[in-house]
């Protein structure tokens, strides 16, 4: 379960890199952040797991909550 949680903190500073990236832009839409979630995921998934996963996004704004 350790190593489960460090492979999640590591991916959470992944998505907040590549989301910062998209948000700084100057026009960032919900595809290309969506689009920047899965291609900077997949590559640190397969290398840590030798597994494809299926990322889903899922984007909640304030209207959601």
């Amino acid at each position: 379960m350790r190593e489960s949680g460090e492979m999640i903190n590591e991916a959470q500073q992944i998505l907040f890199r590549a989301l910062r990236e998209v948000l700084n832009q100057p026009d960032p839409t919900e595809h290309k952040l969506r689009e920047a979630m899965s291609s900077a995921l997949q590559p640190f998934l397969f290398e840590k797991t030798e597994r494809h996963p299926m990322i889903l996004s899922m984007i909640m704004t304030p209207d959601d909550l």
